[in-house]
């Protein structure tokens, strides 16, 4: 058995399944697990979601912005990891995103340890300004030190070489796939009684930042033009002032036609609202390379489709594949219209619902790789 040191020097964890899912599993392994982690009174979260294998230890200074300053995420917290693990020297150290991999290797050059890397964003390439520069520069220079990649698709494997100007021969391929809850019928009578929607209703759900280039403003007023059975759900933080600005959505939310929620919602009543839900609404910009190649790396489209949810999506690498293989949603080029894409999954809607819980379960249930990730992970850092 072999120590495994987990390094995230950040407060979101929760809503990042991927994060969760992977670090449950390494406590399935023959391994002691450690993960400091980094509290924010921004994020209230539940660590109920990881397993009771994992040793937590808290940071003990709590960050009160949205975003860690380069004091805490670095400096404390890479002090507090030696804290940590002072008394139980790691052999492994899985660092979880960029920020992960620049304390990550820090801490593998300190005890000799080697080094995973999970690669959740694509660092911006080419840079737009001098931070990026310097993040470009730092993740393609560490990331040569790294053993073992996780990456969530074999297309962002690819292009993550090639913006690294590295082959990476040993890697696992580990999408974000929802983390495991069960929202029982208390949790479903909850949502439905919070946001007022009636067992009749059928509800698209919008999941995501309500910004301006998704044409959500057209999205709403299209509802009109569906039946009246049908609502549509924005969950959100982000842009919501905005939207309510336009009176002719402020109009349909008084109708009922529109729920707009800026509450972050536990994940017991999140998993609750897509057992709800009929529909789901996903876009990933074009402009921007680690959106438009989200691929596996995509938890919104996994929820949507382990709750046997359709998808309506922009043509997306990977995405448009999975489409090819089973029903599972419209590809719509223009969001600006969702009526059309509604109706064709109205009139086939079985199909479409077997389709979802189909390309769920090929390309994102754990359930499919969770023996081949740990005999992987256990031969790559030969753990006795």
């Amino acid at each position: 058995m072999r120590n495994i040191l987990i390094v995230h020097p950040c407060a979101q964890i929760f809503n990042i399944p991927c994060i969760v899912n992977l670090i449950n599993k390494l406590g399935k392994t023959r391994s002691r697990v450690f993960f400091p982690i980094i509290k924010n009174n921004f994020f209230d979260e539940s660590k109920e979601s990881i397993s009771n294998k994992i040793e937590l230890s808290e940071f003990p200074f709590i960050q009160k912005s949205r975003t860690e300053s380069l004091l805490v995420w670095f400096f404390g917290y890479l002090i507090f990891c030696i804290f940590t693990a002072r008394k139980d020297r790691p052999e492994i150290i899985v660092a979880m995103g960029s920020k992960g991999l620049i304390v990550g290797t820090f801490l593998s050059y300190f005890y000799g340890a080697k080094l995973c890397f999970y690669s959740l964003e694509f660092p911006a390439c080419p840079p737009r300004n001098f931070k990026d520069r310097i993040h470009f520069f730092l993740e393609r220079s560490f990331c040569k030190n790294v053993d073992i990649l996780f990456i969530h698709d074999d297309n962002r494997l690819k292009l993550y070489e090639n913006i690294v100007s590295r082959v990476f021969e040993d890697f696992i391929i580990f999408p974000n796939a929802p983390v495991e809850t069960l929202a029982d019928d208390v949790c479903v009578f909850e949502v439905r009684k919070a946001y007022g929607i009636p067992k009749n209703n059928k509800v698209i759900l919008y999941s995501g930042g309500l910004y301006s280039d998704i044409g959500l403003e057209k999205i709403c007023e299209d509802v009109e033009s569906l039946d009246k059975s049908w609502v549509l759900f924005l969950q959100s933080h982000d842009g919501v002032v905005q939207l309510r600005a336009n009176k002719k959505i402020a109009q349909l939310e008084e109708q009922g036609r529109v729920i707009i929620n800026l509450r972050p919602l536990s994940t017991n009543h999140y998993s609750a609202l897509l057992q709800i839900c009929s529909v789901g609404i996903a876009y990933y910009s074009a402009k921007d390379p680690n959106m438009f190649n989200v691929g596996l790396s995509s938890g919104k489209i996994a929820a949507y489709w382990k709750n046997g949810m359709p998808v309506i999506v922009n043509d997306l690498p990977v995405i448009q594949e999975i489409f090819n293989e089973f029903s599972c949603g419209v590809i719509s080029d223009s969001l600006n219209s969702i009526s059309d894409a509604v109706a064709i999954i109205d009139k086939s809607r079985d199909q479409f619902i077997e389709g979802a819980f189909a390309a769920y379960k090929k390309h994102f249930s754990l359930k499919n790789i969770e023996f081949y990730l740990e005999e992987m992970f256990l031969k790559k850092t030969r753990i006795d």
